[in-house]
């Protein structure tokens, strides 16, 4: 670790709380020769099933999906609604609400529907996601009958399973931006061919057979632009269809389950 991490984490980590109650103590680690010789470190062998032992319970420990799938019950749930960014801008402390939140999530489920292994905030996204990973499949299960559909802080929030790829932490594009994304796209790449079209006919000699122009064949017009009208006909259809999938997603959702 670099110098200036090991002073990050002493002013940031040390008398912390790593969960409700917990705190954790961070100090710089002294090194100390024992004796008044020198004695080399005897080199272990290394045990190849141990270091493969560790490695998958650590990886098991700290990955949210749960091994066995189905077959081990879905313990993951995916709370939506919980906050908005304006709720958390009129706070002026994102890290103590944060903080205050999910200890008032973690008390509560925790004492009415049982153990909770992981929790995290995506103070990101504009939907106030909360996930929730519980010990017991029967605990998630009764997280969605008692969260889905309930009143918290004015707003109706939804919960149910996580769906295992669906990345929080990045904040999901709106509608609105993404036709003005595919807008924008559009008009760089008229722009871009009337510019190369301009360009190459200051160069072109003036050629005089007006039949041969008419003639011209779509791979030539393509050399000229530099473009292919393939290729812009394919990612017009594309931008087409992640649109009509962001209406039906809308649609599925409901108007109960949107954050206001």
């Amino acid at each position: 670790m670099k110098e200036e991490s090991v002073e990050l984490a002493l002013e940031h980590l040390n008398d912390s709380d790593i969960r409700p109650d917990f705190k954790i103590r961070v100090e710089k680690a002294t090194f100390q020769q024992k004796g008044s010789e020198y004695q080399a470190r005897k080199k272990k062998k290394t045990d190849t099933l141990e270091i493969y032992r560790i490695k998958t319970e650590m990886e098991r420990k700290f990955n949210w999906i749960e091994e066995g799938g189905e077959e081990r019950g879905l313990k993951i749930v995916i709370l939506k609604g919980m906050f908005t960014p304006e709720d958390i801008e009129k706070s002026g402390d994102k890290e103590q609400f944060v903080k205050d939140l999910e200890e008032e999530i973690w008390a509560e489920c925790t004492q009415k529907l049982g153990e909770i292994e992981k929790l995290m905030t995506y103070d990101t996204s504009k939907e106030g996601v909360v996930k929730i990973k519980f010990k017991l499949p029967s605990a998630a299960q009764e997280c969605i009958k008692m969260m889905d559909g309930r009143f918290f802080g004015g707003r109706q929030i939804s919960c149910s399973y996580w769906d295992g790829k669906t990345d929080y932490k990045r904040a999901p594009e709106s509608e609105e931006e993404m036709k003005k994304r595919v807008e924008e796209f559009g008009e760089w790449l008229d722009n871009k061919k009337e510019d190369q079209s301009k360009g190459q006919s200051k160069d072109k000699p003036e050629n005089k057979d007006e039949d041969k122009l008419e003639d011209r064949s779509e791979s030539e017009e393509e050399e000229e632009t530099g473009v292919s009208i393939k290729v812009v006909d394919a990612i017009q259809k594309m931008l087409e269809e992640k649109l009509a999938k962001l209406r039906e997603e809308k649609l599925k959702d409901g108007p109960g389950n949107t954050s206001t």
